[in-house]
């Protein structure tokens, strides 16, 4: 429960809820994209900052606080459905 207090915390530094994700332009324009504004709309009070890039990020500062991506389990996962 304290990350969980931490890391809400670090989001609302200046009162706004503030996710800063970054992942690969392909599966932004693939899958993330199809489910972006579903989940904005569904988190009004969350400000969604979305940066594509083919650069690995970094975690160090204040620029990204997750980054997505496709790993070969997922697709193997989704070949079996």
């Amino acid at each position: 429960m304290a990350i969980a207090n931490a890391t809400g915390a670090l989001l609302k530094a200046d009162g706004v809820l503030k996710l800063h994700i970054q992942c690969i332009p392909g599966f932004a324009s693939l899958w993330l994209s199809d489910r972006l504004g579903d989940f904005i709309s569904k988190n009004k009070d969350i400000d969604i900052d979305f940066h594509p890039s083919d650069s690995s990020p970094d975690f160090r500062g204040k620029d990204v606080d997750g980054d997505m991506s496709l790993s070969s389990a997922v697709e193997e996962a989704d070949r079996r459905k």
